[in-house]
């Protein structure tokens, strides 16, 4: 049995949003907005068990709670372990990554294209800044999908650019005085 390669190459554009909300308030705010508190685990239960549409839908819409477009899948302190293994010959700033998701939006981009399931769920990173402000980075959604030479057919193009817009206005509201609580 034979093994083929191919290699598709893309640009992935980056985006980068900065504030001076300081690192604690904007993380905070980011929890909230993503029901870290109750949807973190529950996700992948959700996933895991439904055995209908209905039961995924309504599970899933229990956890956005009706007002939020995006749930935690997971975070992870990178500064945390980088801080450890290089136990004080570098301090890196507090970096934090998220992935969060909404499968009942990720389903109008992965219908069209299985392999976009590769950058599904999309991540942010929050970064303290030398400032005491935040910085969060994120790819373009519409920029590195879909996977391989394809083009998105308009449904998929219209699924991506909301998610895009969707993720800045996430991204801004955290940020801005606007995600106070």
């Amino acid at each position: 049995m034979s093994v083929t390669k191919q290699t598709y190459g893309h640009h992935v554009q980056r985006i980068v949003l900065s504030s001076q909300r300081p690192f604690e308030a904007v993380i905070s705010a980011l929890n909230t907005e993503l029901n870290k508190d109750n949807a973190s685990p529950s996700i992948s239960r959700v996933l895991a068990r439904a055995k209908t549409r209905a039961e995924l839908e309504q599970g899933v819409r229990a956890l956005t709670e009706g007002k939020r477009d995006f749930v935690l899948f997971a975070a992870g302190s990178h500064s945390k372990w980088m801080n450890t293994y290089y136990a004080g010959e570098r301090m890196f700033p507090q970096t934090v990554v998220f992935t969060i998701g909404n499968p009942l939006l990720a389903k109008d981009v992965l219908r069209h294209d299985m392999a976009a399931g590769l950058d599904l769920p999309p991540k942010l990173l929050v970064q303290e800044t030398e400032s005491g402000g935040t910085m969060i980075l994120y790819n373009l959604p519409s920029s590195f999908l879909p996977a391989g030479d394809g083009q998105p057919n308009s449904e998929m193009k219209v699924a991506l650019e909301d998610l895009d817009r969707k993720f800045e206005m996430l991204a801004r509201k955290v940020l801005s005085d606007e995600g106070k609580l």
